[in-house]
């Protein structure tokens, strides 16, 4: 006799269905609680959880809808994945949490009592599990796994509420003119560039993420839908861009495809002296597109548009650059060149109250630096100049994995040394403008905030080219054995990387060298000590800051004021200053520069530097500090053993 085969009870709702799924998270103890965690764990719950789905199943085929479960269904997540998915979605539904989840609550919805079973619910958090492929779940980027928080992401909530399996795809403007067309695309395939490490394998920051096999999240996401459909627009026959002169250009040569209209784009955004791209770099950005598109049979290289240059090695060593002619007639006439970052990165520009931009007003000429400092600096300057002409020798550097040449300079020694006067003298040097951290809006009370404001800034100077300055740099680099909390190791982690990464030039300045975490030392080209100036020196410093127009009095003497008056750069053109305005202060005759103008001034300076107290006027203190009086009397003392 056969056995009656018994109905499966459906739900009655598509509310009730979801609301026994939020009943099944979370720590089950009921029937479970003489576990020793509380929480029945994964194997245990497992028949219930399947239980749960046979009667979704059969609430489905009663035509009962279920929109979020048959999302989740069409997406075909399994059991776990499908706890951690609710789990997020009812914390998200909860207007009281929605910051996020940690991961031990996770573990405790899904039912990880163990380390086993909590090491499978963190492997479907991360860049390869189902939930990252599908872009359903996104991380704040705690560097301490315990303390990150996870989220559903936000384009998705609607979509699941909805029972849909795909989240709204993000528009994009299409600027009404050419050049804005242009920029547009120019400043999507730069911000690319910039996310991408150096090194093909390496990832870029702990804010990005390497490109998953697939569709999926990562943090150059959104940006790389803006250029693909930038580049849509060039090879739509009937799109916005159809008549521009990119557009025409690739019709001409037959590049019909977005990946190729892409990919000139990317090679464009460069300039001629920028140098060749490897494919490693293209690829990702490109969202990997066929191997064959800058080969022999792409048409941009048939056109002459695209030169590519195999590599002996790995292919992800092959290098491409657009062509001269390409640059000359994709490009609007009018338009700034691509190299102008400046131009191109107005539409995804760091935040101006992230930096200070700094238009030089001397080079190195205008410095007053001991001989020594002044050689290493410019042998230290040469080197990128120097390795770049190995690039023209034709022995295939640029093949291997030297990478590009950076210098990273370390300017140390006491305040007012003209430690920043010097970094904005060498972005006048190299023609550059210099970008001046601010370190008041760089740092944030925020986890994670200020290694990604760091991250923005780096990402935006490698497109200009421009010198970085980090004054006060320890405040950033200080040594990781001293970091009270984890996110001061996070911080100093990422400026490190982002150091090694820029190829370019960044000058860090400190007057506490001693506290900077040691591995910097490996990143830097060059050390230089910036003492207090000598007597020499001095002279010269008074010199460059008295106008030679101002009317001086016959007593003036700089030798000697420079011989007596051990002042900073800084304190030696405060007292200039001040000697000036009060010289200009008087009226008739009187009003020239003195030697007593210039020994008050000095004298102010002197006693301010001794006691680090401000001083006012220019009178002398009638009760100096010990430090100031202990100073006179051994300047006395050796002045008496004068012959």
């Amino acid at each position: 006799m056969k056995r009656a085969r018994t109905a499966i009870e459906p739900f009655t709702s598509g509310e009730e269905c979801l609301e026994a799924w939020f009943l099944a998270l979370g720590p089950m103890t009921g029937t479970g609680g003489d576990h020793p965690t509380g929480i029945v764990p994964i194997d245990v719950r497992l028949p219930h959880l399947r239980a749960l789905a046979a009667r979704s199943a059969a609430t489905r085929d009663a035509g009962v809808p279920t929109p979020v479960l048959d999302a989740i269904e069409g997406l075909r997540l399994d059991l776990l994945d499908r706890l951690l998915l609710l789990a997020l979605l009812r914390d998200d539904l909860d207007a009281r949490t929605n910051g996020g989840l940690r991961i031990a609550t996770l573990c405790d919805a899904a039912g990880a009592a163990t380390w086993s079973h909590q090491a499978l619910v963190c492997s479907r958090l991360d860049e390869t599990g189902a939930l990252r492929r599908h872009g359903l779940v996104e991380s704040d980027g705690d560097p301490a796994p315990g303390e990150r928080l996870y989220r559903l992401a936000l384009r998705w909530k609607e979509p699941l509420l909805a029972g849909k399996t795909e989240a709204p795809p993000e528009d994009f403007e299409i600027p009404p003119t050419p050049c804005g067309r242009l920029q547009t695309a120019f400043s999507a395939a730069a911000m690319l560039l910039a996310r991408v490490s150096p090194d093909p394998v390496e990832r870029c920051t702990v804010w990005s993420y390497p490109v998953p096999d697939g569709p999926g999240w990562d943090s150059a996401a959104r940006v790389r839908r803006a250029l693909l459909c930038s580049a849509h627009a060039y090879v739509s026959a009937d799109g916005p861009a159809s008549a521009d002169p990119l557009a025409l250009l690739l019709r001409e040569a037959g590049a019909t495809t977005v990946p190729e209209a892409a990919l000139l784009v990317l090679l464009l955004c460069r300039g001629e002296d920028d140098g060749p791209l490897a494919w490693g770099l293209l690829e990702p950005a490109l969202g990997s597109p066929a191997a064959s598109l800058p080969g022999p049979s792409s048409p941009l290289v048939a056109a002459g548009l695209v030169e590519v240059r195999p590599s002996t090695g790995s292919p992800q060593l092959s290098t491409c650059r657009a062509t001269a002619d390409a640059r000359l007639r994709a490009v609007p006439s009018g338009m700034p060149a691509p190299r102008a970052a400046r131009a191109i990165g107005s539409e995804v520009p760091a935040s101006p109250a992230l930096v200070e931009r700094i238009e030089p007003r001397l080079n190195l000429d205008g410095l007053v630096l001991p001989l020594a400092t002044r050689r290493r600096l410019t042998e230290a300057l040469a080197v990128p100049a120097a390795l770049a002409s190995l690039s023209e020798t034709g022995w295939g550097v640029e093949e291997t994995l030297l990478g590009a040449p950076n210098v990273a300079l370390l300017l140390y020694g006491p305040p007012g040394t003209g430690k920043t006067l010097c970094a904005e003298a060498i972005a006048g040097q190299l023609g550059k403008t210099l970008w001046r951290l601010r370190t008041d809006q760089l740092l944030s009370k925020f986890v994670g905030e200020t290694e990604k404001r760091l991250t923005e800034v780096f990402a935006e100077a490698r497109r200009t080219g421009d010198v970085v300055l980090l004054d006060e740099a320890d405040s950033f680099l200080t040594t990781r054995e001293r970091a009270a909390r984890s996110w001061e190791a996070t911080m100093t982690n990422v400026l490190l990387q982002e150091i090694e990464r820029f190829r370019g030039v960044v000058v860090l300045t400190t007057n506490r060298d001693a506290v900077l975490d040691p591995a910097l030392e490996r990143r830097l080209a060059a050390r230089l000590a910036f003492p207090l100036p000598g007597a020499a020196e001095r002279r010269l410093l008074w010199e460059r800051h008295l106008p030679p127009r101002a009317p001086r009095a016959a007593d003036v003497d700089l030798e000697s004021i420079a011989e007596r008056f051990a002042l900073s750069g800084s304190a030696i053109r405060t007292a200039a200053l001040y000697a000036l305005a009060r010289a200009a202060s008087r009226a008739g005759d009187a009003r020239v520069l003195t030697r007593a103008d210039l020994e008050d001034a000095a004298r102010v300076e002197t006693a301010r530097a001794a006691s680090h107290r401000p001083a006012v006027g220019f009178g002398v203190a009638t009760t100096p500090s010990p430090r100031l009086a202990l100073v006179a009397e051994h300047r006395d003392a050796a002045r008496k053993e004068r012959p």
